[in-house]
């Protein structure tokens, strides 16, 4: 019955993260990245046009001029403004003085840029133009052209997209986890079964009963000894893990899309390695129940992943930035973070079963809980490192939930008792996304 249930929960994943897959694809579709190239900014009369979109009804667009130098000198340091106008009804609908807009301005892959318009929730839909206009009482005459590289980029309104795909994911992985963390019925050896293993010769089994049954009647496997090819067998799944890693990475996945796609294949190749290397040893990953006092860990862990999401924060406010990381390159759009919420939604359960049951458990053996928890939770880190590189303060709360989760390892035995916490902070994590 159990394995049924995980087969269900299983099921419900992949169908989760393939309607999130779709709606991806879809607000991808509707997201437009002009790149118009090197443009002169010149004082013309009347005003000078930049740029064109095409909108439909409760769209967002944001717009925005980037330099590879600084903005500064001619046009930028006039009273001049920018203008949105709404092209069908030829009427002005927003305008934003330019030095209102460099105040404001951020670095974003080494350009510098300013937002010259944004605007949520478009009434109607049809064309309109982004232009630079003068003041009255300005002479034209005395402004120099400034040259910069122009950039628009329009997207649909933030939660316009559907979540059914959310709910269907969380149910899945609910289950799955659910279904791991009640503990199964231990088997027992009643007298009748005690008797029959007498008649057969099996004096293992009739040894066992006679030293369990006066305790709990329960017969317990025994752990294999530590062997020389477990350290062998660790090294082969994490050399196949981050040869994944660059596959993926080199993968003609473009877009958000294959963003979503590159996580998800990812995802697969981690599940494989935990139990196709494990096989024989699947008590190894430790996913159990655990017992006596230490069940209350199970109890602490939701609380454990709250904690966590709020240092984690406090953490990116901490740290200094010194570059926009290709994931905030990513969430910067509105199908880039949903395909960070169709992925964040599945990694409580690989990225645990992975770094906490199959690298934790395999290190424990040859290396002892303080080697395991170091290894498990450096190599988690150093995981995540390639999408948080240049943005500090992301990759030191990603080193905190590593750390933090190979600490609830050790201290509970249980990989469960992680993936909840990991599961309660991205839960967290998505819910503000969506």
């Amino acid at each position: 019955m159990r394995r049924v249930l995980i087969g269900v929960g299983a099921a419900l994943m992949f169908i989760g993260a393939a309607l999130g897959y779709a709606e991806v694809v879809g607000l991808e579709a509707r997201e437009i990245d002009l790149r118009e190239g090197e443009i002169e900014l010149r004082p013309e009369a009347g005003g000078q046009e930049l740029v064109r979109i095409e909108l439909g009804a409760g769209d967002s667009v944001v717009v925005e001029l980037c330099s590879e130098d600084a903005l500064e000198g001619g046009v930028f340091d006039s009273d001049a403004r920018f203008e949105v106008w709404f092209v069908e009804a030829q009427a002005r609908v927003g305008f934003r003085s330019v030095s209102d807009a460099l105040r404001q301005g951020r670095s974003r892959d080494g350009w510098a840029c300013m937002t010259i318009a944004h605007a949520s929730d478009i009434p109607a839909g049809g064309t309109f133009a982004v232009r630079l206009a003068f003041t009255e009482g300005v002479d034209r005459a005395d402004v120099e052209p400034s040259v910069a590289s122009l950039r628009a980029r329009a997207y649909p309104a933030a939660g316009s997209s559907g979540s059914s795909w959310f709910w269907v994911l969380f149910v899945g992985v609910s289950l799955v986890i659910g279904v791991l963390v009640r503990r199964p019925a231990p088997r027992r050896m009643g007298v009748h079964d005690a008797m029959t293993a007498a008649i057969e010769g099996d004096t293992a089994a009739v040894d066992a009963f006679l030293e369990k049954a006066p305790k709990a009647n329960v017969i317990e496997p025994s752990p294999s000894a530590p062997t020389g090819r477990d350290l062998w067998r660790l090294a082969l799944g994490l050399t196949l893990f981050y040869l994944a890693i660059y596959v993926v990475g080199a993968a003609p996945l473009s877009g958000r899309a294959g963003a979503v796609l590159a996580g998800l294949g990812l995802a697969a190749v981690e599940i494989a390695l935990a139990f196709g290397l494990s096989r024989g040893a699947l008590s190894v990953l430790a996913l159990r129940l655990v017992q006596g006092r230490k069940r209350w860990w199970i109890v602490a862990a939701p609380l454990a992943g709250l904690i966590v999401r709020a240092a984690g924060g406090w953490l990116r406010s901490l740290v200094p930035t010194t570059g926009e990381a290709p994931i905030e390159m990513l969430i910067s759009w509105p199908s880039g973070a949903l395909s960070v919420a169709v992925v964040a939604a599945v990694a409580p359960v690989v990225e645990e079963l992975f770094f906490r049951g199959f690298v934790y458990g395999w290190a424990e053996r040859r290396l002892g809980s303080a080697g395991a928890f170091f290894l498990s939770a450096t190599l988690f880190t150093l995981a995540h490192a390639a999408q948080t590189w240049g943005a500090w303060g992301a990759f030191a709360s990603v080193a905190l939930v590593g750390f933090t989760a190979s600490g609830l390892r050790w201290a509970s035995g249980s990989t469960l008792v992680p993936m909840v916490a990991h599961f309660v902070y991205n839960a967290s994590i998505i819910a503000r996304i969506i």
